[in-house]
């Protein structure tokens, strides 16, 4: 696998090649065997990230990762309008953030971390990101969550991310 990283130059065919190895040679490899396409692409991932060529591998498929998760946002937004029930929710939420921040500060404090890293951590741990809407998403699929909580808490992620990219201040 190296040697077809190695021998792919740069531009067009280095962004090819992270396409060629993560849908191929990992997601479709691992399916032909009877496992999860998924785990085959990652694991095709960490192999490849050990190669000197991964930040330039990283930062051409950089443009095609945006794309994608333009069109995942998109057909959230396409699944319904939230109603006002579900809009009450997604400010009630979002307006506990600022005490579910505070509680972690004091939490990781507590723990002897030291106040900068706690403070960092804070920033990470208290937005929600759209990883909540992939679990939400898989919950509702398997019948462990009801449809109707998957609609708020999408709503209140695509609440809390119209205002920007991250809520982070250095983000």
């Amino acid at each position: 696998m190296a040697w077809i990283v190695t021998r792919s130059g740069h531009g067009e065919l280095i962004t090819l090649c992270g396409l060629f190895l993560a849908l191929v040679a990992g997601a479709k490899g691992f399916e032909s065997v009877g496992l999860k396409a998924d785990l085959g692409a990652l694991f095709v991932g960490i192999l490849v990230g050990q190669h000197p060529k991964s930040k330039e591998l990283s930062k051409s498929l950089g443009s095609i990762i945006e794309i994608l998760l333009i069109g995942f946002f998109l057909s959230i937004g396409l699944k319904g309008l939230p109603d006002w029930t579900g809009l009450g929710i997604a400010v009630g939420l979002t307006l506990l953030v600022p005490i579910k921040s505070v509680l972690l500060l004091g939490l990781l404090t507590r723990f002897h971390l030291r106040v900068r890293t706690s403070w960092m951590s804070m920033w990470t741990l208290a937005t929600y990101s759209e990883f909540g809407l992939i679990v939400m998403a898989v919950g509702v699929k398997k019948a462990w969550v009801g449809s109707g909580v998957a609609h708020h808490c999408r709503d209140r992620i695509v609440f809390e991310h119209s205002g920007g990219r991250s809520a982070q201040p250095w983000g």
